[in-house]
């Protein structure tokens, strides 16, 4: 049987690496469905390794950038990345995807029309998709739309008939998703489920650390969400309160991020002004580079406290009970699917005595193993109905 050849293509390479531990999984998947797979991976940015950065300053810049009106802020985007795409992008993707017999643009937030960088990308994607005859099913992708410019964008490339289907991630996106006029959109959830199969070598023989506690940058958060975060401003102060009281209560803490640029220098930030690594039983876990990294320093830990997505959507995953903050959308919309609105604190109600109340609360039960199992059987069956709108084969469960 010939060898199929299919693009994963992401944001694989950007440095918040829970965009790598999708990647790795959706490969997994498409491997694990399809007879003699070949996977290979397109990242949007034009990166071709990990650690390589394409923004230098981002934290400074986004800063800037949302100090400008949303039309100002349109007009820098769409000259500063039509020119990369012309330039850069397009010939880096043709040359990616020579050989391909189909594509998955899958996972993370790629319909978010916020600002027009993933509307920009997307659409220079399907042109050079549709040029060179290759079918594409967009895949697990959370959607947000907000109305702005970016949404007749999405509306013309996802009716494009290089796109045979479309799948969301949660239930909210569908919702959403219709206002791009996608009215057929599916359900598929998130491929990061099956990082236990994916990362099976990469797992540590057992949690040396309590707590595990995530530091996200608030302005990464503020920009990205396009919300009125309250506790932006003390972030800082909440998460010190967090874990001073975790140690005071004799805990082993591990400080850590997903590996973005802006959350190590907030994490440094919190530790240098609170001296939190001169606090007994806390430790700052090294920068992850590779999402295995990622994946194994949550896998040393009994339980989570994150913002980030994927770092609770790994630790439920890996039957690791988390507590989720809110930040976007996105973060309860998760916990909504996995049967656990319990353990999310709301954007709104975020205190260190909060927070501190719900790590109290979690038990080994509460990471909802039964639930994980169903979403993951589903997950797989999905992919293959994706996988062959294209014309592809697939080995059945």
């Amino acid at each position: 049987m010939n060898a199929s050849k299919v693009a994963v293509c992401g944001v694989r390479y950007s440095p918040n690496l829970g965009d790598g531990v999708i990647s790795d999984c959706l490969g997994w998947m498409i491997e694990h469905c399809v007879p003699n797979a070949e996977v290979c991976n397109l990242d949007l940015a034009g990166r071709t390794e990990f650690g390589e950065e394409t923004i230098s300053q981002r934290r400074l810049k986004l800063r800037l950038l949302l100090a400008l009106p949303r039309m100002l802020q349109d007009i820098v985007v769409r000259q500063i990345l039509g020119r990369k795409l012309q330039r850069d992008l397009k010939p880096h993707w043709r040359e990616t995807l020579a050989g391909c017999s189909a594509a998955l643009i899958g996972g993370g937030q790629l319909l978010s029309d916020s600002d027009l960088n993933f509307p920009l990308k997307i659409e220079g994607l399907v042109d050079v998709l549709q040029a060179n005859n290759i079918p594409a099913v967009v895949y697990a992708c959370g959607v947000t739309q907000s109305g702005g410019a970016g949404t007749k964008i999405f509306a013309e490339s996802l009716a494009s008939s290089t796109i045979r289907s479309v799948y969301v991630r949660d239930e909210k996106s569908l919702a959403a998703a219709g206002e791009f006029g996608i009215g057929s959109a599916q359900l598929a959830f998130d491929p990061a489920l099956h990082v236990a199969e994916a990362y099976a070598r990469d797992l540590p023989a057992e949690a040396d650390f309590d707590v595990g506690v995530s530091f996200t940058d608030p302005v990464n958060m503020k920009y990205s969400s396009g919300r009125d975060l309250p506790f932006a401003e003390n972030l800082d102060a909440i998460m010190n309160d967090v874990v001073q009281s975790l140690s005071k209560e004799g805990q082993r803490i591990a400080l850590l991020t997903n590996g973005a640029t802006e959350d190590e220098q907030f994490l440094d930030h919190c530790i240098h002004r609170f001296q939190l690594t001169g606090l007994p039983g806390v430790e700052r876990l090294d920068r992850p580079i590779l999402p295995s990294q990622l994946v194994h320093s949550i896998g040393r830990c009994r339980k989570v406290v994150a913002h980030r997505l994927h770092t609770n959507i790994i630790a439920f995953g890996l039957r690791i009970p988390s507590v989720g903050l809110e930040w976007s959308q996105k973060v309860p919309h998760f916990f909504e699917l996995a049967g656990r609105t319990a353990f999310l604190v709301a954007k709104d109600e975020l205190t260190a005595a909060r927070v501190l109340d719900q790590v109290a609360a979690l038990t080994d039960d509460s990471a909802r193993a039964d639930r994980l199992a169903e979403m993951k059987q589903s997950s797989l069956q999905t992919l293959r109905e994706a996988i062959e709108t294209m014309g592809i084969a697939t080995r059945g469960s």
